[in-house]
């Protein structure tokens, strides 16, 4: 790779509109670059902080390693962007990443920051370290007052069913925080597979809408794991979806309905995706799944209050917690 940075000024650049797309707009903007010429293979990038390496690299990938990297005036690289593309300048997301100790915080803060940079999100880090509050009413007072689209924190790999501890701070901020919560454990980077838990929700699209964030900002392959809660005894062998994805996809239920619309929005922004159904019980089928992949992220939406769906399929989220060991996003439902 060959990519050097050069001490320009670009206030006065003429943009080619040729050579502006050939960056993706999701990465100038995230990345605070432009294409500002061409020569052969070799394209001039201006960028806003070369001294940026994941963003640079992202830059690379995109355009090949024959790359030129200048430097550029921040605010004029803003309003360039802004220019370019002022339909897309959407509302900034806000991470709030939490620890309840240093030593905690070593794990969690490294993760919150590249994943607040993938987002385009900005990002507070907070501590309790240092004060009387209780670490519940500590972190809870925190996301009332600065209203985050998400809370970063650790939660151990538990031994014991989590509904045997049911006091754990950890397990009580899952519950009773509003927001999507990102529950960090044996954090990876890049991330390269996630897996969705899809239930027979109307919930799941808080999922879902995460998973379309994050894969619009990176490549990654996504596996969706539809559960469908095995027939009662007494209904043996009349479960209406015969276990079938073809069955599942053309049937009118809210599953059906959601897994035809990632299908479509999948081909249409080019996402790898996988569509994949298990036997058995609900606990059975998740623990199948994370036993024979290796996934970097899990993304489930928030347990349902609605009672027919928790009789009939009972928690998802602790059960993921118990069986996966990587980082997992409970997405809250969104307003």
């Amino acid at each position: 790779m060959s990519t050097k940075i050069l001490a320009l000024q670009i206030e006065d650049a003429h943009l080619d509109q040729r050579l502006v797309s050939l960056l993706p707009s999701d990465i100038a903007r995230r990345c605070h670059a432009l294409p500002i010429a061409a020569d052969g293979k070799r394209i001039t990038v201006a960028m806003a902080d070369p001294g940026d390496l994941a963003a640079r690299q992202a830059v690379v990938d995109s355009l090949g390693p024959e790359t030129y990297v200048v430097q550029a005036n921040p605010k004029e690289m803003e309003r360039m962007l802004n220019e370019l593309w002022p339909s897309s300048a959407e509302p900034a997301l806000h991470f709030l990443s939490w620890s309840s100790s240093e030593t905690i915080a070593s794990e969690v803060e490294p993760y919150a920051k590249l994943f607040a940079q993938l987002m385009d999100a900005r990002l507070t880090h907070i501590k309790n370290v240092d004060t009387d509050q209780r670490p519940r009413e500590f972190l809870s007072a925190e996301v009332e007052r600065q209203q985050p689209d998400l809370v970063v924190f650790h939660n151990p790999v538990t031994l014991l069913p989590i509904w045997w501890m049911p006091n754990w701070i950890e397990n009580q901020l899952i519950k009773q925080i509003p927001v999507s919560l990102l529950v960090t454990r044996n954090p990876s980077w890049p991330l390269r597979k996630i897996l969705l838990v899809l239930r027979d929700s109307k919930s799941d699209k808080s999922a879902v809408k995460w998973i379309l964030g994050i894969a619009s900002k990176c490549d990654v392959a996504v596996t969706v794991l539809p559960l469908i809660a095995p027939a009662p005894p007494v209904f043996a062998g009349m479960n209406i979806y015969h276990r079938s994805l073809i069955n599942l996809l053309v049937s009118t239920c809210p599953l059906g309905d959601t897994l035809r619309q990632i299908s479509q929005t999948f081909a249409e922004r080019n996402i790898q995706g996988t569509l994949r159904l298990r036997e058995g019980t609900i606990i059975d089928q998740i623990r199948q799944e994370v036993e024979e992949c290796d996934y970097d992220l899990a993304v489930v939406a928030a347990d349902t209050q609605r009672s027919i769906i928790r009789w009939m399929m009972g928690e998802l989220v602790n059960p993921l917690l118990n069986l996966v060991e990587v980082p997992i996003l409970i997405a809250k439902p969104i307003e």
